[in-house]
């Protein structure tokens, strides 16, 4: 639910930026095609071109001047033909976009004048008798513009009247003509920095481009140079750990050859004459070792249990074919069913696998089986490593008196095959525990 509300915001949001983009694309678009047109006199069609442009950005301030201009310019047209009152209504429309458009207030304020001068009106012609009309309207077209005709005393043109509105239309002509300067610098001026940011835009573009050729052929160089000097130290650190494996397997082997020849003749392992007290022979050992190992399948759990024990005591002593075998049968035998096997397997198997034997008497202590946790704490008590002692001490809320008493006999081994050192902390919590089974026989 929280993926798809952050789907739907973020496809809101980019759908507002869109639109905002799409706005102001439409708005450059109408502002380039306003100043055109006002740059050609074409002042109706660029009055349309900014009605869009203030459609799309209300607060448009450059369209508004520039309606403005385009209002005042129509009203010097309508001057020109002598239309008063469309001139009149053109300048009101200017002030109305620009209240500091000069052009608009000098004409209104000329227009003012006149018709105080003037209250009669001034005489205009028809606008068949001009041959023009005003922008934006169509030939043959009636305008709706009264007309005011002058009551004059010799009922011809009044040539002040005349003169006033002709100096009126040059000074404002004069104005129009220095506003278009100034926007057809502007466009110009506008043109160059978009050639100029288009040419920056391209560098920074081609630019970043290397930047990211570069940073690419950085990382596939330092990843195969790491990964080339990974793997030579993982060489070196495979050889050298082979090594000292097989050295460490060699003496162990030597030992416990030096320690069997001590125990069947002593001589034997000094380097006497004597040979060393053989209980039996090539053949027969082969044969003992194949009825242990077939001990170790039987569905009999006490002589699987005693298998394990036998098996245990020549994991070391074994040939390197042999060893495996049984280490491997060990293995399985940790899920065997029965308490008794599964404790002597794990129990043997610490020597080699420590990780995989306590794993195995944790689960068992978990196990809902009485018998199962009771022969895991014998275990432990036989392993009697400072593993073996955290693993009987996390031992709570035991309620069978078997596994209690154990736990007590574990605890009494640990402390007194001493098989690690015993700080005082490891022997204080040792006579904690011992404390709450004391009263057990």
């Amino acid at each position: 639910m929280g993926k798809k509300i952050l789907l739907v915001s973020v496809g809101l949001v980019m759908l507002f930026v869109n639109n905002v983009v799409a706005q102001e694309d439409i708005e450059k678009l109408y502002m380039r095609k306003a100043v055109k047109n006002y740059v050609a006199k074409n002042y109706d069609k660029a009055i349309s071109n900014l009605d869009q442009v203030l459609v799309a950005n209300p607060k448009n301030t450059k369209a508004k001047k520039l309606l403005s201009k385009c209002h005042a310019n129509k009203g010097i047209h309508f001057l020109e033909q002598q239309n008063m009152l469309g001139a009149e209504q053109s300048f009101e429309s200017a002030l109305k976009h620009d209240p500091t458009n000069q052009m608009a207030v000098t004409g209104k304020n000329e227009i003012a004048k006149f018709k105080q001068k003037y209250p009669a009106g001034v005489p205009q012609q028809a606008a068949a008798n001009q041959g023009t009309q005003p922008q934006g309207q169509a030939q043959g077209a009636q305008t709706n513009v009264p007309q005011v005709i002058v009551n004059s005393p010799a009922a011809n043109v009044d040539t002040n009247q005349t003169k006033i509105i002709s100096a009126l239309v040059n000074n404002l002509n004069k104005q129009q003509k220095l506003f278009g300067d100034q926007i057809r610098a502007s466009n110009s001026a506008l043109e160059r920095t978009e050639d100029t940011k288009e040419k920056y835009l391209d560098a920074l573009v081609n630019s970043s481009e290397k930047s990211n050729s570069l940073m690419r052929n950085f990382f596939v160089i330092g990843g195969a140079i790491t990964l080339g000097i990974f793997f030579v130290f993982f060489l070196v650190f495979f050889v050298i750990f082979r090594s000292v494996s097989k050295a460490s397997d060699l003496r162990t082997v030597e030992a416990n050859e030096t320690l069997k020849l001590l125990l069947q003749s002593p001589q034997a392992a000094a380097g006497g004459d004597n040979e060393p007290l053989m209980i039996t022979g090539p053949q027969q050992a082969q044969d003992n070792d194949k009825d242990k190992m077939d001990s170790l399948n039987t569905e009999d759990p006490v002589q699987r249990a005693n298998a394990v024990e036998a098996v245990a005591a020549e994991i070391i002593d074994s040939k390197e074919s042999s060893r495996m075998e049984k280490i491997k049968k060990l293995e399985e035998l940790l899920n065997d069913e029965n308490n008794r096997v599964r404790a002597n397997a794990a129990k043997a198997i610490y020597e080699i696998d420590k990780e995989m034997s306590l794993k195995t008497l944790k689960d068992m202590l978990d196990n809902s089986s009485k018998r199962m946790r009771a022969s895991a704490v014998w275990a432990l008590g036989e392993i009697a490593s400072e593993e073996a002692l955290g693993c009987v001490l996390e031992i709570k809320d035991e309620d069978d008196e078997i596994v209690k008493y154990n736990i007590k006999v574990a605890l009494g081994k640990i402390k007194s095959h001493k098989r690690f050192e015993l700080t005082e902390e490891h022997k204080q919590k040792i006579e904690s525990a011992l404390e709450a089974f004391k009263d057990l026989v």
